[in-house]
């Protein structure tokens, strides 16, 4: 919390002065602040439909907000210039610490896919969405069946067969594009249970079996 109200205080002081002192915000930061703000409101309204409003989906933010944070504390004189300096330690530290811990990276698909490749030597058929299939073909360089749901409201999975007594299914991003779980409700209708997950830093995989 106190994190939050350092990095909050040059935006507010800048906000405050102006509107003590009367003063018109420069073209710079008016533009600045238009960066800070726009998308993390868009980012509201949309999340009322699509579960997007997530921090690290709007870091492209962050350098916008620092340049706003020095702005603001660049006008309290030499006590703004150490509270810069403070800021740019803080964010170096808390940078570091993220990047170099390996359970706060995120989306470990070439990870997934290893684990993929050795549990399903049979070949089975590999169910993904096709809003993410990208980074799974990239990693899997063709070894797998795919089967490419891009309908995930009505699932069509006429290409699974009796013979199919074993399917996998990817469930990176099941949340966002089939928040009514369309298709796993269609593959308990075929008669099958999910037996197994598997989850890499965010990439899931669940391994599901004809009963």
């Amino acid at each position: 919390g106190s994190l939050v109200v350092i990095y909050w205080l040059g935006p507010l002081i800048l906000l405050a002065r102006c509107a003590l002192t009367r003063c018109e915000l420069e073209f710079k930061e008016k533009f600045i602040l238009s960066l800070i703000l726009v998308p993390p409101t868009l980012g509201f309204l949309i999340s009322f439909w699509v579960p997007v409003f997530s921090y690290f989906r709007f870091l492209y933010v962050l350098p916008f907000f620092y340049l706003i944070v020095s702005l603001g504390l660049g006008r309290l004189g030499r006590l703004g210039k150490l509270g810069i300096i403070g800021l740019i330690g803080v964010n170096l530290i808390c940078s570091g610490i993220y990047l170099l811990n390996p359970k706060f990276h995120r989306e470990n698909w070439r990870g997934m896919l290893e684990w993929l490749h050795q549990e399903n030597r049979d070949n089975s058929p590999v169910l993904i969405l096709g809003q993410v299939i990208k980074p799974f073909e990239y990693y899997d360089q063709g070894k797998s069946k795919l089967i490419i749901i891009d309908q995930p409201k009505k699932p069509n999975l006429a290409e699974l067969t009796p013979n199919n007594q074993r399917v996998f299914l990817v469930s990176y991003a099941l949340p966002i594009f089939d928040p009514e779980d369309r298709i796993r409700q269609e593959l308990r209708r075929r008669g099958y249970e999910s037996i197994m997950g598997e989850s890499f830093r965010g990439v899931g995989i669940e391994s599901w079996e004809r009963q």
